[in-house]
């Protein structure tokens, strides 16, 4: 991670003090968050950071699946989208 300056970015972005505290605007309506398990871009630990800051979120993360869930594992991303919405 430190070698890669595009990724030491992001990891500060998403795990340092910026990400979480915009998030926490967000509590109380309803928020669905989808991962891949693989992401290599944005990786599944933000969306824990994430899931955590924002009060009531549901984190859903699919196996086999990297930064595209819409795409990569659509037919889930669809099911999981719409058992969200009921």
């Amino acid at each position: 991670l430190q070698q890669t300056p595009g990724l030491v970015e992001v990891h500060h972005v998403v795990h340092g003090v910026v990400m979480p505290h915009l998030l926490q605007g967000v509590s109380g309506l309803p928020t669905l968050l989808i991962w891949g398990a693989q992401d290599e871009v944005v990786p599944p630990s933000a969306g824990e950071v994430y899931s955590e800051s924002i009060e009531g979120a549901r984190l859903v993360v699919l196996e086999q699946c990297g930064h595209r869930p819409e795409i990569e594992q659509s037919s889930e991303f669809i099911k999981t989208v719409q058992q969200f919405l009921g």
